[in-house]
């Protein structure tokens, strides 16, 4: 990206950006070769199971250990929560947030904007 003196913003087109995202990101726990869980029958074994899978997911992650993250999982059956980490607590919604950004974007910058950089 390049600024003229004095400018503290782009000209709306003057860049490009590559919108595919980067394969490299993905974490590679898993290559999605792997069996299905299969819960327990019993409610109440599902639950205590379920409960131990979500911290061992959360748990084997050290990128997640300082991350906010709230869970609720129901029953839609009879609108009860199975299980739950933080889920009381207030967060804003990534996915939201993403599309309000998104919106914002492209109501501010327009759909053809492009955004050059130069590493």
């Amino acid at each position: 990206m390049s600024l003229r003196p004095g400018q503290s913003q782009p000209n709306v087109g003057s860049g490009s950006a590559d919108p595919a995202p980067d394969p490299e990101e993905d974490d590679g726990s898993t290559d999605g070769s792997g069996s299905a869980l299969v819960a327990p029958k019993d409610p109440k074994a599902r639950a205590t199971w379920l409960k131990e899978k979500l911290e061992l997911a959360l748990s084997s992650r050290p990128a997640l250990a300082k991350v906010r993250i709230g869970i609720a999982v129901h029953d839609l059956a009879t609108n009860t929560e199975v299980a739950g980490r933080d889920a009381d607590k207030a967060f804003n919604l990534a996915s939201n947030v993403k599309v309000l950004t998104g919106a914002a974007a492209l109501v501010g910058l327009g759909g053809g904007f492009r955004w050059r950089t130069a590493v």
